[in-house]
């Protein structure tokens, strides 16, 4: 009888035990579409290996970047249907999908990827719009202003009528208004594109000419910010996993997510300082254009604002609803380029006191 009840007795420790043993350990897969070898790759792996370090062994990351599980079209709805845990998505590649968080996405004169990407998190908590009530957003953030990445210089409005640009969603708009005709290729198939002839240039960060290797099939860089809108970015979880994590890892995983804010945003400008250093050596000049000539670029895209307005109306947005959110941007934007030339954080694109010399 003694013998029988002390094995009735381990069988019980053991059972209590199983969840310390790591049997309750939760398996998720986290996915981004960017290079395994990119800044943006590497901070993302970095911030996934630190969920699990906080988790204390309840959770254990698989890794796939590159679009290795999920191309960057798929990752969203790959969230929401449980394909990925964990996400480092652009909402871009579901242009329309997200009305509130686009409106980012209006060239608003963005400076760098600092303050986009301070800018864009902002608004996103400022509003937190239900288009993302589906997954349990980390926190945002925004590449630094697409730039114009050619083949042939540019010296004037009437130099890119005619132009292919690679370009998505509304920066397709922008591009658009600029004269050139965009063409939303994803990123990965650009490089081959302008290879053969079917792309005569990017609206992307300069950071691309190094990361997606453009610095190779582009000549000049067209430095202007000023009507360079941007690409938004949410670090995500599945919500119904979000929902099964203990308090404690919630809270962990929250406080971690505040230290790795500030840490994205100065990446963009990092990588981006980087992918100038790159063209530059490889013989990609930059032309800056002369202020009265960037006025007219301003010109030609500023209608793209009022047609916001409205577009955003028809979806069921009230027009002094999508005007504040524009002026909440405006705001966010002055206030973190102050922040950004004060403390003396530097980006390859931006007013001159903020530029990488």
């Amino acid at each position: 009888m003694n013998k029988k009840c002390a094995i009735l007795c381990l069988f019980i420790v053991t059972l209590l035990l199983l969840p310390s043993l790591g049997f309750s350990q939760l398996k998720l897969k986290a996915v981004t579409h960017f290079p395994p070898v990119s800044g943006q790759a590497k901070l993302f792996g970095e911030f996934c290996k630190k969920l699990e370090e906080h988790a204390g062994g309840k959770v254990k990351v698989s890794y796939f970047p590159g679009g290795a599980l999920l191309d960057a079209f798929r990752a969203y709805e790959g969230l929401l249907t449980g394909a990925a845990d964990i996400g480092f998505i652009g909402l871009h590649f579901t242009y329309g999908r997200f009305p509130v968080m686009e409106t980012a996405y209006l060239p608003l004169g963005f400076p760098s990827g600092y303050v986009s990407s301070l800018a864009v998190n902002d608004f996103y908590h400022k509003f937190s719009p239900p288009e993302l009530a589906g997954v349990h957003v980390f926190f945002c953030n925004a590449c630094p202003p697409n730039v114009l990445l050619t083949k042939k210089p540019i010296s004037k409005l009437e130099d890119i009528k005619g132009l292919t640009i690679r370009a998505t969603g509304m920066v397709a708009k922008v591009v658009e208004a600029l004269g050139a005709t965009p063409r939303p290729l994803e990123i990965s198939e650009g490089y081959e594109a302008a290879l053969r002839g079917l792309l005569d240039g990017f609206a992307l960060p300069v950071e691309a000419t190094k990361n997606w290797k453009l610095a190779d099939v582009v000549k000049y860089i067209i430095n202007v910010y000023e009507v360079g809108n941007i690409y938004a970015f949410a670090v995500a979880m599945n919500k119904n996993v979000w929902e099964k994590l203990p308090p404690d890892v919630k809270e962990k995983f929250t406080a971690l997510s505040n230290e790795y804010v500030k840490k994205f945003a100065l990446m963009w400008n990092e990588i981006d300082c980087e992918g100038l250093k790159y063209s530059l050596e490889r013989g990609l000049k930059v032309i800056d254009l002369p202020g009265a000539e960037k006025a007219r670029w301003v010109a030609a895209v500023r209608p793209l604002e009022s047609w916001f307005v409205e577009d955003r109306a028809k979806k069921g947005l009230s027009k002094k609803e999508v005007e504040s959110y524009i002026a909440y941007l405006r705001e966010r934007i002055a206030y973190w380029t102050d922040v950004q030339i004060k403390e003396g954080i530097k980006s390859a694109t931006g007013p001159d006191p903020m530029r990488v010399k």
